[in-house]
């Protein structure tokens, strides 16, 4: 195979790049970083430390975190760098150093991460597979009487899933649905008129590549394990559904093990086709599960769950997100917004403060110096909710004013789904709220972390991430700072901010037609 074959000239270049070099540093203390230690350590290979631009620590994965300062005071000689965070570039890394010359391998990423899931997460399927036993091939006429729908996700991603839970029981109309999903987004799926059964899973959000997540691999086993007794005893299910791409993103061992746990004879899912580390375990999953949708066209999100149901021979009728706050929520926010609306030219406008990633957070004082602009143009004719969770109140408290209601860490999920509403418009981070107002035909202006040269498919992009069959405006930061690229790479508030409250006002402005 011409992926194979790529891999292993890339592994080969690594290899020899590290041997020929006296002192070997990783350029990046974050996952790529620990997965080219671990590839290193597997291949017999020692690493002097990790380099970053910003020291917060002293030592990660047992390896001290230098600066570039400090390691050329060590006078290393003959020294090779490892670049290791998204989009870097040798050329740049090489100008960091005023006093030493380093060689800096210009490899793909990718490949590190193929290599990385053959060492920790290719045992574990092997595992799974001896344990339960390869699923049949899945057949486009099967009559399914019972169907397992698994996303441990946060909360707007599972808003994501609603149209996929919609078509799917539109397609089997008799069929028994359940749903694992976390038990911190039951109040999302409460009232869904498509599920029989939903089971809460209590997890956490757990981050990191494949290979970080299978270090855990034997926790969440026992984890798994103590669930499917609880909930699945004397269940049976025709099939199991993971319409998230597989293998990416948080909890995704854990989805996995629920799957084969779930004893389901059908186990089907997605991957993106749009790079190497993709398709290697493309051709790895394809051996285990009966259907693997292989998608190449870039497109939103809630479309790439909508097609796997395509790829297996179901009708789609509707892309439309839902939500279904019931009548005591709708009251609730009657009487919250009811406070706010002096009179039907009111703009009532929706704010999303925080995000779940420091990284897509705009800082506080870009909203509070948008409310102040917007107040002294519109005065109290437009009208802000304050949104969020916990980890909004303290932002919160520096926006507070005549025209702000905060509900931070006040309102329940569905409570709050049913405040957005009764609201007129989202501003705000990538977040859950954005997905919210989708769902309920809301505009919305959102603020993106990910810059102007980003991929499509990356997981903060407006393209597949954003706003979904409503009018919006997304404000994306044309250059990175601190040689970001495509993405900000920095663990905090930091590219976003070069998108600006006027940037902000006038895109509000333009979309709701507002005037002076």
């Amino acid at each position: 195979m011409r992926d194979e074959t790529y891999i292993r000239t890339e592994e080969k270049k690594l290899l020899d790049f590290c041997h020929s070099h006296d002192a070997l540093y990783i350029y990046g203390a974050g996952n790529y970083g620990r997965g080219y230690l671990d590839v290193l350590h597997t291949k017999g290979i020692a690493v002097d430390g990790f380099l970053v631009s910003e020291k917060q620590r002293e030592e990660f994965c047992g390896k001290g975190i230098y600066s570039v300062e400090e390691a050329e005071r060590k006078e290393c000689g003959n020294l090779g760098i490892l670049p290791a965070y998204t989009n870097s570039r040798p050329d740049e890394i090489k100008k960091r150093f005023a006093k030493a010359s380093p060689d800096v391998l210009d490899m793909d990423h990718r490949v590190m991460i193929c290599l990385d899931d053959e060492i920790r997460f290719f045992p574990i399927l092997d595992r799974l597979d001896l344990e339960f036993g390869v699923s049949p091939q899945w057949e486009a006429d099967a009559k399914l009487e019972s169907i397992l729908v698994i996303r441990l996700d946060a909360i707007g991603d599972t808003v994501l899933t609603t149209p996929f839970i919609r078509e799917l029981r539109k397609n089997n109309p008799k069929a028994q649905i359940c749903a694992v999903i976390r038990k911190q987004n039951y109040f999302l799926l409460k009232n869904c008129p498509y599920i029989d059964e939903l089971f809460l899973y209590d997890s956490g959000l757990i981050d990191g590549e494949l290979a970080d997540q299978s270090r855990m691999y034997d926790g969440i086993r026992k984890k798994v394990e103590e669930f499917v007794k609880e909930n699945f005893s004397g269940k049976h299910f025709d099939a199991v559904f993971l319409p998230r791409e597989l293998l990416c993103g948080r909890n995704t061992v854990e989805e996995l093990a629920l799957a084969y746990g779930s004893g389901a004879k059908y186990k089907i899912g997605r991957i993106m086709d749009n790079e190497i580390d993709k398709r290697f375990l493309y051709s790895r999953m394809v051996k285990s599960f009966s259907w693997v949708s292989l998608q190449g066209k870039p497109m939103h999100e809630a479309e790439y769950a909508l097609n796997l149901l395509r790829d297996c021979g179901y009708a789609i009728r509707n892309a439309d997100m839902e939500l279904w706050p019931d009548d005591a929520c709708k009251a609730y926010a009657d009487a919250m917004v009811g406070r706010l609306r002096e009179s039907k030219e009111d703009i009532i406008v929706a704010l999303g403060i925080v995000a779940s990633v420091e990284t897509r957070t705009w800082r506080v004082e870009n909203y509070k110096a948008l409310i102040e602009e917007c107040y002294g143009l519109y005065h109290t004719r437009v009208k802000f909710i304050l949104l969020g969770g916990k980890d909004a109140v303290e932002a919160a408290k520096e926006l507070h004013g005549a025209i702000v209601m905060d509900l931070t860490g006040k309102a329940r999920l569905d409570q709050t789904a049913a405040i957005m509403e009764q609201c007129d418009l989202y501003v705000g981070s990538n977040t859950g709220l954005l997905h919210f107002a989708s769902a309920f035909g809301k505009p919305s202006v959102t603020i993106y972390s990910e810059l102007d040269d980003g991929l499509p498919t990356d997981g903060d992009s407006p393209f597949r991430m954003g706003a979904w069959q409503v009018p919006h405006i997304d404000l994306v930061p044309h250059a990175g700072l601190d040689g970001c690229h495509g993405v900000c790479r920095m663990g905090r508030s930091h590219c976003i901010n070069l998108v600006t409250p006027r940037q902000a006002l006038e895109a509000m402005e333009k979309i709701t037609a507002l005037k002076t």
